[in-house]
């Protein structure tokens, strides 16, 4: 049976994870943890600033069946679901990944938080949707999208290896102390996260160097010095034993 949160409403387009104990993972570099940390809050990206360009996307086969009906309509739909939502994202996984260190930190340095999905559950707001990506072979799905905002929690297989879940803000729906005062502009949302409460713990790159880990205890003994016996290097360093 899928988890069923206890904090926000369920919907269709958020399908949940079988285990609600499985950690997931966010992968950032410094600037960005300096950030959590100094502001208490998450930073939720506006999607058409992803590097995906597919990103709320649809499968070939269903485009062409919904632009014989509207192509305006459905390209505008598109087109404007990437300029109004915002999303965090992390990936699922009881391990670390050495792809996403590569992936999202570079080859020398970046921090991985870890928590658990019921707890990142438990740590968002009212107004923030939750859910695990689904992924598509786009060349020949032929399933319709649920409804609008499921546009954004499918993507194609080439990503499957990112275990995603994905937090989502869409402001129509959100309170207004979460999304006052956006505009055309607005490229980043702040959503209040209490990583103290649910933060289990904090990875230090495999791939950093001494001087590395010791800024980052410097940044958090600033900003957050209840979280540095938290602080861990990866679990990947170490010298091989043959």
């Amino acid at each position: 049976m899928p988890y069923v949160s206890g904090h926000r409403p369920p919907h269709e387009s958020f399908p949940q994870p079988e285990d609600p104990s499985v950690r997931v993972w966010r992968y950032l570099d410094l600037p960005r943890f300096i950030w959590l940390l100094s502001t208490g809050a998450l930073a939720f990206a506006r999607v058409d600033s992803l590097e995906d360009p597919f990103e709320g996307s649809i499968p070939p086969a269903v485009y062409e069946e919904w632009k014989s009906r509207n192509a305006e309509l459905v390209a505008g739909v598109r087109s404007g679901l990437r300029k109004q939502c915002f999303v965090s994202c992390w990936h699922a996984n009881n391990t670390e990944s050495e792809a996403m260190w590569r992936l999202y930190c570079g080859s020398h340095d970046g921090i991985a938080l870890q928590t658990t999905y019921e707890k990142l559950d438990a740590s968002l707001p009212d107004g923030v949707f939750l859910g695990q990506i689904t992924y598509l072979d786009y060349e020949s799905d032929t399933q319709p999208p649920r409804d609008t905002l499921s546009l954004l929690m499918r993507k194609r297989q080439a990503f499957e290896h990112e275990h995603e879940i994905r937090a989502l803000v869409w402001p129509p729906t959100a309170p207004p102390e979460l999304v006052g005062g956006l505009d055309d502009e607005t490229r980043v949302i702040n959503v209040p996260w209490p990583a103290r409460d649910f933060l289990e713990r904090i990875y230090v790159s495999p791939y950093a160097e001494d001087w590395y880990r010791d800024v980052v205890v410097s940044v958090m003994e600033r900003f957050a010095p209840d979280l540095i016996d938290r602080l861990t290097w990866s679990h990947m360093r170490g010298v091989p034993v043959y």
